[in-house]
């Protein structure tokens, strides 16, 4: 198993995985899904939710930055809508490698692997 072309590969990834792992992140992203390619208006998604606007507009923020949503105007009101089918192939795709890797490696060999301990800045 490459870990190093895994690692890079899943370093692009990272803001996805951040995103994702605030729970009320991740509900955001999911009602802006269920409201499908014509998006959603911003106070709607606030009225779905009982966070701030301020909050709102952080974590849509964050969505945004990491490629899953993105927006469009329409007069002075902004919709957002799921941008990112090509970036869950992708994320797909590395993790098949992954499990694959994991499902043909002997961890103890990669764990005191050198290409590991490079990787995580270890001379353990």
């Amino acid at each position: 198993m490459d870990i190093e072309k895994i690692y890079n590969a899943f370093r692009e990834e990272i803001p996805v995985f951040t995103a994702f792992s605030d729970d009320e992140r991740f509900k955001l992203f999911l009602r802006i899904l269920q409201a499908g390619e014509t998006g959603i208006h911003v106070n709607a998604v606030k009225a779905l939710s009982h966070l701030s606007r301020p909050a709102v507009s952080h974590h849509l923020k964050i969505l945004k930055t990491c490629g899953l949503i993105d927006f469009r105007k329409s007069g002075t009101k902004i919709y957002y809508y799921v941008s990112c089918k090509d970036k869950f192939s992708k994320l797909k795709k590395n993790l098949s490698i992954l499990s694959q890797g994991i499902q043909d490696t002997d961890l103890e060999e990669i764990a005191s692997s050198d290409e590991i301990k490079e990787i995580l800045g270890s001379d353990k």
